[in-house]
């Protein structure tokens, strides 16, 4: 599946750098990586804080994605019921058929004399 369009503005991607201290070191370099020792590879705790809250987050997305969302949701429900709609009027056809053909039986062979023609 690709997806043809950017992703949104307010959501960092995998290969986005979001936040980096001033006072970081380089990271060493991939063929000096198994020499480290395991402290140099900590993370450190003074990374800033992002002051981006999920609430914030979900406003943001909902108020860009909303109207479209609610047409999208919209067409899909009414799809779907069209779809349910179709195979219970073949359903219903079906059983329409059975007790016309019943009644019909019943009346070739007269097993339902009260209901006969011409009586």
């Amino acid at each position: 599946m690709t997806i043809d369009h950017p992703p949104p503005a307010l959501v960092p991607t995998l290969t986005e750098v979001v936040a980096q201290p001033a006072e970081a070191e380089q990271p060493a370099a991939p063929s000096d990586f198994l020499s480290l020792a395991p402290e140099d590879m900590a993370v450190p705790l003074s990374l800033p804080i992002l002051s981006v809250t999920t609430e914030t987050i979900a406003a943001a997305l909902l108020q860009r994605i909303g109207p479209d969302l609610d047409r999208q949701i919209g067409e899909t429900i009414a799809r779907v019921l069209h779809e349910q709609m179709l195979g219970f009027n073949s359903r219903l056809q079906k059983a329409v058929a059975e007790v016309v053909h019943q009644a019909v039986v019943q009346g070739m062979s007269g097993g339902d004399q009260g209901s006969a023609l011409g009586s």
